[in-house]
């Protein structure tokens, strides 16, 4: 993913005239047909005339296991605060945003919602520079309102076709800096999903809305389990006033994740199972600790000898140390997709993983030559297929007909 900064410059002469930060591009809407007390959310639809006594959310979310976001609601709007906690990448992330259904009005922005952003929803349009929004979305069924998103480098083929066509805009990588606003105020969508995680990425969310945005911040990636990773579908599901859709989805997922966790249970065996890779800089390796993807592990009936004392998702050890406590190690699973990018060529095979042919990757679904990779879109929103994965290779007796979806075998 490629740093456009000199892009990013192009700004400074747009930030010079601040305006609040509000939605003004959503498309007025008809509510045809309908009055009084809708019986659903409003998906599709603007409200003709407001009465302050309808509660125009009869659906809503209840969240079980994220924990960086909270929503609230007051009849006519909803209030989201997103939250995630310092880490070596950057500072602390809190933030809110008004919801509004549109055709009413927005709330006083006063005493706990000073300062806040304001989103007309149901939104009709909206870009990303995060890839899993945009994953959400479309397994929500509202894949055609993605208008733009971070560039060609994604794995879901309706969106990789719709971008090669030139009907998608790209506004810029999201791993390293900001958007390119200037392509996204041409735009005017009804909501922009920032990846939110470094200082770099907090100003852009402010700058953003000083742009007249509606920028949202993306903490996903926070969530310490693999189910409050998941859940962050019913944070999309907010814009869109899918609520009923993205419970009923999260619900048959998390009921299949959770079947499957109570049966590894029972299993008296716990493999030792490492989830890690070297980091580009010589000698240090980068290991999962206390991240969603080692507490599946655990929740597949794996040992993972790296597990945190403190709230570390992942741990940085010289090859020396991850040597010296991978001595046990059955299985390893890491992002490299061939053995000799793994390094330590000689030591690795004292360890079983790798002198018996048990290391695996995870992008079995990957088309490489366009950057895109399926693990950083279908496994944020099927924590139940990446489970099914671990357990078939960890025990395989539970799952023995099983086919890997997102792992594979390295050899």
């Amino acid at each position: 993913m490629s740093l456009r900064l000199f892009l990013f410059m192009s700004l400074i002469p747009f930030l010079l005239g601040c305006k609040p930060a509000t939605s003004t591009s959503e498309t007025s809407l008809a509510w045809e047909g309908q009055s009084g007390v809708p019986a659903t959310n409003l998906v599709d639809a603007c409200v003709e005339a407001y009465d302050a006594s309808v509660d125009y959310f009869p659906e809503q979310v209840e969240l079980q296991y994220a924990d960086r976001f909270r929503v609230s609601y007051h009849k006519h709007y909803k209030v989201l605060k997103a939250n995630v906690a310092g880490s070596e990448w950057g500072p602390d992330v809190s933030d809110t945003v008004v919801l509004v259904q549109c055709g009413t009005p927005a709330p006083p922005l006063e005493g706990e919602l000073e300062g806040a952003a304001v989103v007309q929803v149901p939104v009709r349009t909206f870009a990303s520079n995060e890839d899993g929004s945009i994953a959400r979305a479309s397994h929500l069924g509202y894949v055609d309102r993605v208008t733009g998103m971070a560039g060609g480098g994604i794995f879901n083929p309706v969106l990789r076709q719709k971008w090669e066509d030139g009907a998608l805009l790209s506004v810029g990588e999201s791993f390293h800096g900001p958007p390119n606003f200037e392509i996204i105020l041409a735009d005017q969508p009804g909501a922009v999903f920032l990846f939110t995680s470094s200082l770099n990425h907090t100003e852009a969310l402010d700058k953003g809305r000083a742009l007249g945005l509606a920028t949202v911040p993306v903490v996903g990636w926070g969530e310490p389990t693999i189910l409050g990773q998941a859940e962050w579908i019913k944070h999309t599901a907010l814009f869109l006033n899918a609520e009923a859709a993205a419970n009923s989805y999260f619900a048959d997922v998390a009921d299949r994740y959770l079947a499957l966790k109570d049966r590894v249970a029972a299993q008296e065996r716990r493999p030792v199972t490492i989830w890690g890779g070297p980091l580009s800089q010589g000698g240090r390796w980068w290991i999962e600790a206390g991240s969603w993807m080692a507490q599946a592990l655990e929740d597949a009936g794996g040992h993972n000898p790296f597990l945190p004392d403190s709230g570390e998702t992942a741990i940085t050890l010289s090859t020396e140390a991850v040597l010296a406590q991978a001595t046990d190690a059955e299985f390893w699973l890491t992002e490299h997709v061939a053995l000799e990018t793994l390094g330590a060529a000689g030591t690795l095979e004292t360890i079983p993983a790798f002198r018996e042919g048990r290391v695996y990757h995870i992008h079995k679904r990957a088309a490489p030559e366009n950057d895109a990779y399926d693990w950083y879109e279908t496994a944020l929103v099927r924590p139940d297929l990446v489970l099914q994965d671990l357990v078939s290779i960890l025990h395989t007796e539970l799952l023995p007909d099983h086919e890997l979806f997102f792992l594979q075998n390295i050899r």
